[in-house]
């Protein structure tokens, strides 16, 4: 934490850090929101096999069941 800037912080030291400079997380905490969007993953749409494009899948029922716990 002292040497490079982190990566994620634990909630604890965020509370220890506040308790000694006397101040609430908003006061160190910097909102960057286009950096969050930068990480934000695309979505692609899984591709489907030609032969689950059309199928219905029904569930079916279990023959056997287990027994509830002692």
């Amino acid at each position: 934490m002292w040497t490079s800037t982190p990566t994620t912080v634990r909630l604890d030291d965020l509370d220890v850090i506040c308790a000694v400079l006397r101040c609430s997380p908003a006061d160190l905490l910097i909102c960057e929101p286009e950096k969050v969007a930068a990480r934000k993953p695309t979505k692609a749409a899984p591709a489907l096999p030609a032969a689950a494009v059309g199928a219905v899948v029904t569930p079916q029922r279990r023959r056997r069941r287990s027994a509830p716990p002692a």
